[in-house]
């Protein structure tokens, strides 16, 4: 067994209760950072956004790791890039500036794509983002797949920016 497929077979059975819970930091599998800093990382003030975003009524979607955001984006080597193209276009229940932050990666699971299992990955962890609405001290986690893709839309509770 490779490297790679033993730390990913580890790492389904070390976060196999991730998907019944909320992951704390301590339960993160992995931490990315800089200057303190997640990566990525930053504001609904960035240029590049999503204007065309719908809510949902989905209470749970994103808020919890059953129900991640499916960005997608691993195959193209986009995944970090339109994530944080999402977050920029999140804004607080009035339409106040966001702030994102990815704080980790967590909760394991069987990737069934394809191309994936062509490309040598059969098996995806979710990021789990820190969304702030400074002004309100609003704080959420958000759960994101950069390995699915499927429909995405604004969180419930929150607004999208617009042209």
């Amino acid at each position: 067994m490779s490297r790679l497929g033993l730390a990913l077979s580890v790492a389904v059975l070390a976060c196999a209760s991730c998907a019944l819970n909320s992951p704390t930091s301590q339960e993160y599998l992995s931490i990315t950072q800089t200057s303190d800093k997640g990566i990525p990382n930053g504001t609904s003030l960035a240029s590049e956004y999503l204007d065309w975003l719908e809510p949902t009524d989905d209470p749970l979607y994103g808020f919890i790791p059953e129900k991640p955001i499916l960005i997608g984006g691993y195959l193209e080597g986009r995944g970090g890039t339109w994530t944080a193209q999402y977050f920029s276009s999140i804004l607080g229940p009035n339409g106040e500036q966001s702030k994102f932050e990815r704080v980790g990666t967590c909760c394991a699971f069987r990737l069934e794509d394809k191309r994936l299992l062509d490309a040598g990955r059969s098996a995806g962890l979710l990021d789990v983002y820190e969304l702030v609405i400074p002004s309100t001290g609003m704080s959420k986690k958000v759960y994101v797949s950069i390995y699915e893709e499927g429909d995405i839309y604004i969180l419930n509770g929150y607004t999208g920016r617009s042209k």
